[in-house]
């Protein structure tokens, strides 16, 4: 499948936290609460502005919308958490790693820095989806699982 990944816009912002409130990204979240429109709304707006957090959204060649990757940059900007969110409508299509490896490719031209990656045990969908893009294992502790890709 050929995608498009760009910068996430203020026109996507409905999208995003539609999908971030699908009760199967409730579930595979560490935060299992809903988010508020106006809440999302203010976060996102910030995201896209600030030079701290990263978000991507990827299209078919239809302009269908796909997914969103984020990256987050740690504090001394060494490092950043990254997290893959899928359109619910494309889920189970193998189309995960797919987003994840283009959103890297466009992040690290800029960012010549690791990538960590925090999954809940149960998600092994994810799991996979980053092992394929050359995340390792390092840790496992409360239910969670630690990756990191060394760029």
């Amino acid at each position: 499948m050929q995608i498009d990944t760009r910068p996430a816009e203020l026109k996507d912002l409905k999208d995003v936290w539609l999908w971030r409130n699908d009760p199967l990204t409730i579930k595979q979240s560490k935060d299992e609460s809903k988010i508020s429109l106006q809440e999302h709304t203010k976060w996102f707006k910030e995201c896209i502005i600030n030079n701290i957090n990263h978000i991507f959204i990827s299209e078919d060649l239809k302009k269908n919308k796909l997914g969103m990757t984020r990256f987050d940059l740690h504090d001394d900007q060494n490092k950043a958490l990254v997290s893959i969110n899928l359109n619910p409508l494309y889920r189970g299509m193998g189309i995960g790693p797919i987003i994840l490896q283009s959103a890297i490719d466009i992040f690290t031209l800029n960012h010549k820095i690791n990538l960590d990656a925090v999954i809940k045990k149960t998600n092994v969908p994810s799991i996979n989806c980053f092992k394929k893009c050359g995340f390792l294992q390092h840790a496992y502790f409360d239910e969670l699982c630690y990756f990191t890709k060394y760029i």
